[in-house]
């Protein structure tokens, strides 16, 4: 917190799974969440739960739950004995929202307002969704001895290939409608195919663009 700006509004950012609150400081577009608001003068906390990217725990197997029961509670307790007992405001995005939501519901204290990007509490998983679902693919992947997954493609022998194959079924066309030069990369590809279908590209306009041919510097 910035002593300069005691009257400042705090704010915590939940960022989603496959990624890190990096992906609110993000440097590919020309101002990000974070500098936003500072610029309006919030006192801006982030915070790296046990899924992120940049934490060793992601290799461990969780859920949920323990996000919205261990990991929200314990940053937002945190923040408010640093800022003197303040309540809070706090924005969750993607799985962070879902797990912000459940937290609440959970009977979360010291938050004054929140924002759910995304998701909330009711998930509506789109049809590739369901049926990795059904196929239980983090077991079916385990057995062929993939312990983990990236969104980098550097990959040529199997089974490490398994998931470059695979995106040769996976269906991009209408994500293409309106660009006379398709810009999906490998990487952009897999990430997709890891965490679904959340934007269409041709409502993606300016800078924003460049982000989105980026994402695997900011998601797994």
């Amino acid at each position: 917190m910035d002593p300069a700006n005691k009257n400042a509004r705090s704010v915590l950012l939940i960022h989603g799974s496959g990624v890190s609150s990096r992906i609110h400081s993000t440097d590919l577009i020309a101002t990000n969440l974070v500098e936003y608001l500072c610029l309006h003068d919030y006192d801006v906390w982030l915070v790296d739960l046990r899924v992120s990217i940049e934490m060793p725990s992601v290799m461990v197997p969780t859920n949920v739950d323990k996000v919205a029961t261990e990991d929200i509670p314990a940053a937002v307790k945190q923040i408010r004995e640093i800022i003197g007992g303040k309540e809070i405001q706090v924005l969750g995005h993607c799985m962070g929202g879902v797990a912000l939501t459940m937290s609440l519901l959970n009977g979360l204290e010291g938050v004054r307002s929140a924002v759910i990007s995304q998701v909330s509490a009711h998930l509506i998983p789109g049809r590739l969704e369901k049926i990795k679902a059904g196929l239980h693919v983090p077991d079916l992947l385990k057995y062929f001895g993939v312990d983990d997954l990236t969104a980098y493609t550097q990959d040529s022998k199997w089974p490490a290939n398994v998931l470059d194959n695979a995106l040769r079924l996976f269906p991009l066309e209408h994500v293409e409608r309106g660009f006379a030069q398709p810009v999906i990369t490998d990487a952009v590809k897999v990430v997709l195919e890891i965490h679904g279908m959340r934007h269409r590209r041709d409502s993606v306009v300016g800078c924003a663009r460049g982000l989105h041919c980026s994402l695997h510097r900011i998601a797994a």
